[in-house]
């Protein structure tokens, strides 16, 4: 199952270069889910019956400065 907190760790992954988007996308496949986007704002998978979606994007940092 996929999860919030998977696409987050999985985004992480790929950020650092620890895995790729190829890596990505045959884990997702392991789990009946295809990439919908990867950028580096964030992360999203659909199912590939297309009933479900889910999708996680990095918070927003706060730029305001004192």
């Amino acid at each position: 199952m996929v999860t919030g907190q998977s696409l987050k760790v999985l985004h992480d992954m790929w950020i650092k270069n620890i895995i790729e988007p190829s890596h990505v996308i045959s884990y997702l496949d392991k789990l009946d889910y295809t990439l919908g986007f990867i950028t580096l704002e964030g992360i999203s998978v659909i199912s590939k019956d297309k009933k479900t979606q889910f999708s996680w994007k990095t918070p927003e940092k706060n730029n305001t400065q004192i």
